[in-house]
């Protein structure tokens, strides 16, 4: 079975803030897909955990940034039950800076043991003509599984 994004959500902040939440999703999850977030922010690095979106497990798999450029903080949910719209929340144990939190369903991806990796960095001169992924662009996204 071939796989399909099926649609995304998104939440920032401007501000300072211990807590995120993305706009509530367009349509409803669909039960055995993958959901895959990041969480970005600024500031120190921090624990970050998830919430919402129908109650989903989520795994957390990798933090990566530095305090100057930021901290990126992947999860996924894989076979998720469906049924919810429901926004997904960040919360932080600690106050961070201008947080962003986006959320994406799959369809045909993995169901267990997925793995989630970045290809690429964060940049903090956010310049796109000499590198294709700093800020601007994360870079690719790879999940892989069963």
């Amino acid at each position: 079975m071939p796989y399909a994004f099926v649609q995304q959500a998104h939440g920032s902040s401007l501000t300072s803030g211990t807590s995120l939440s993305t706009a509530a999703l367009g349509s409803a999850l669909t039960g055995g897909n993958l959901c895959v977030a990041w969480v970005i922010y600024f500031g120190s690095q921090t624990t970050c955990t998830l919430s919402g979106a129908g109650s989903q497990t989520w795994t957390a798999e990798t933090v990566y940034g530095t305090s100057t450029d930021g901290f990126v903080h992947s999860f996924y949910a894989e076979n998720i039950s469906g049924g919810s719209t429901a926004a997904l929340t960040a919360s932080f144990g600690a106050t961070v800076d201008f947080p962003a939190i986006y959320i994406a369903e799959y369809s045909g991806l993995a169901t267990s043991s997925a793995r989630l990796a970045f290809v690429g960095q964060i940049d903090s001169t956010n310049s796109t003509a000499t590198d294709a992924t700093s800020t601007a662009n994360l870079g690719t996204r790879i999940v892989t599984g069963k």
